[in-house]
């Protein structure tokens, strides 16, 4: 699964936080906000974090996917600077172990890779379903159970 920590690696960042705080540096310049997020600073009401074709998102109140993290499950949305707060807001994952079983059967399900992506980043973003009832995506209203029903159909088919 593709995270924010893979684009900080991408863009020579340390971190998600300094990631984070690059990315709304450029937004502040184009006058989108004018309070950066200090890196530290976490405070809000938490925001859960969703799998859509092999990414961890979030989707923020103004209604901006971005990516997240769960080893620094934090959001500064680059669109709004979190309402222009300058902080960060608290992400919610499931547990380490609900995560890898998740994460270990959305990578069951076959898709079609194109290949004009360029890296892995972008591959997942525009990776197709074989199935189309079978995406490597999930939602924090579905159980492991669910998801491996949704399996079974592979066998199905």
């Amino acid at each position: 699964m593709i995270t924010a920590r893979d684009l900080a690696m991408r863009d020579s960042c340390a971190s998600v936080a300094q990631w984070m705080q690059k990315l709304a540096e450029q937004s502040i310049r184009r006058g989108r906000f004018n309070l950066n997020w200090d890196g530290v600073h976490v405070s809000g009401m938490p925001i859960s974090a969703f799998i859509d074709f092999s990414r961890w998102l979030v989707k923020c109140e103004c209604n901006q996917f971005n990516y997240v993290d769960p080893d620094e499950p934090v959001l500064f949305c680059a669109c709004c600077g979190n309402g222009n707060s300058g902080m960060a807001r608290p992400v919610l994952f499931p547990s380490p172990i609900e995560r890898l079983k998740i994460e270990a059967i959305l990578m069951q399900r076959p898709v079609t890779q194109n290949p004009l992506a360029k890296n892995a980043i972008e591959a997942a973003r525009l990776e197709k379903p074989v199935y189309e009832f079978l995406l490597r995506s999930w939602y924090p209203s579905q159980r492991i159970d669910d998801l491996l029903a949704m399996n079974s159909m592979l066998k199905e088919s």
